[in-house]
C-alpha cells in the first residue's frame, strides 16, 4: 500500500491570542489592554502547546503597530531558541496595512517598498524562515472588480497597477538579496490571479500563497483548478472555509475565514487532492479565534488528515 503524502499543517497567529495576552490572559474583559504584555515568543509557545503544530506564521503588521515587537533583539533570540528547542518552522506575513506597492504616487510606493525591505532584513536575522507572504495589491486595486465598467477597462486598470507592483517586487528582491521563491504572492479577493500575476511568477521567480477563501470569493477558479494550473509554484496555502449567508431580500454573501467543518469548500476533497499532488509546503490554518482553530484541528483528526502530517 502506497503511503499518502504527509501534509505539513501549521497555524497563523490570530489577533485574539495577542489581545488575550494584553488583557492578562483574557480575564479583564472590560479592562484597558496592557500592550507591553504582548510577547511574540510567548504567543508562539502558547500556539505550539495548545495546538501541537510546528509551523507558525506571524503577522508582521504587528511590528509597526507595537513598535518592533517582533524584531527586537531579545525577541529574535527568543524565537531562535524556541525554534531550536521545539523544532519549529516559521513563515512571515509581510505588512500590508495602509501600504500601496502598486501606487502611482512615488512617495507612497517608496515608503511601502522601504517597509518590506526593512522587515525582511530584520526577519532574516532569525533564520530558517520558510516563506514571506506578500499582499502585492492594496484595497484600491482589489476593489476595481466591483466597479460598474466593462471588464476590459478593469483589466486595463489592473495592468497599470501591476506594472508598478512588478517594479516594487523587483526592487524588494534586489535590495534584500532574498531568494525570490521565498516571497509568496497571495491571491486577492477581487483581482483575477491568472490574468494579472503570471508575469511576477514567471519573470521574477516569486512563489504563490494560495488563500482558498480568497479564491472562492474572487470566483476565477476553484482551489483545485488553481493548484492544477500552478502546481509546484504554490509554496504556501492559507486554509479556511467560506460560509454562504442569506440576508434580507434574497441577498446572498460569501464570508471567509471560518472553520473547516462546514462551508462551500469541500475541505476533505481539497486536502486529498494536495496529497495526490504530493504537496510538500506549509498548509496554514487561518482563523480569527482560538476556538475555530481547536475545532478545525479536531475536524482534521476526525477526517484522518492530521495523523498523516509530519507534525501531530
Amino acid at each position: 500500500m502506497v503511503e499518502k503524502t504527509r501534509l505539513k499543517f501549521g497555524v497563523i497567529i490570530d489577533i485574539q491570542a495577542a489581545l488575550e495576552m494584553a488583557l492578562g490572559g483574557g480575564d479583564q474583559k472590560g479592562g484597558r489592554p496592557d500592550l507591553s504584555r504582548i510577547n511574540p515568543v510567548a504567543i508562539i509557545k502558547q500556539a505550539h502547546d495548545q495546538h501541537g503544530l510546528k509551523i507558525i506564521e506571524l503577522p508582521l503588521d504587528a511590528n509597526y503597530i507595537l513598535s518592533n515587537v517582533v524584531t527586537r533583539p531579545e525577541h529574535i533570540r527568543g524565537m531562535q531558541a524556541l525554534r531550536d528547542e521545539l523544532g519549529l518552522e516559521y513563515t512571515m506575513h509581510l505588512p500590508f496595512f495602509q501600504l500601496a506597492l502598486c501606487s502611482f504616487n512615488p512617495h507612497v510606493r517608496k515608503a511601502s517598498i522601504e517597509t518590506q525591505v526593512e522587515t525582511i532584513k530584520a526577519c532574516e536575522a532569525i533564520g530558517g524562515i520558510n516563506n514571506y507572504v506578500l499582499h502585492l495589491a492594496s484595497e484600491l486595486e482589489d476593489s476595481i472588480n466591483s466597479f460598474n465598467v466593462e471588464s476590459h477597462y478593469k483589466e486595463l486598470a489592473w495592468g497599470f497597477f501591476m506594472q508598478n507592483g512588478y517594479e516594487s517586487l523587483e526592487e524588494i528582491i534586489a535590495r534584500t538579496g532574498i531568494d525570490p521563491k521565498k516571497v509568496c504572492v497571495e491571491n486577492n479577493e477581487g483581482i483575477p490571479f491568472t490574468k494579472m500575476y503570471d508575469i511576477l511568477i514567471e519573470e521574477l521567480g516569486a512563489s504563490i500563497c494560495l488563500d482558498v477563501g480568497h479564491m472562492v470569493l474572487q470566483g476565477e477558479e476553484s482551489p483545485i483548478e488553481f493548484m492544477n494550473r500552478w502546481k509546484d509554484r504554490v509554496h504556501e496555502i492559507h486554509l479556511h472555509n467560506v460560509q454562504r449567508k442569506f440576508l434580507a431580500n434574497r441577498v446572498r454573501i460569501h464570508d471567509d475565514h471560518h472553520g473547516l467543518e462546514s462551508g462551500v469548500i469541500d475541505i476533505p476533497g481539497f486536502l486529498a487532492h494536495l496529497q495526490k499532488m504530493a504537496f510538500s509546503h506549509p498548509v496554514l490554518l487561518e482563523f480569527m479565534t482560538q476556538k475555530e482553530i481547536k475545532e478545525s484541528i479536531a475536524y482534521l483528526k476526525e477526517k484522518q488528515f492530521l495523523e498523516n502530517c509530519s507534525h501531530p
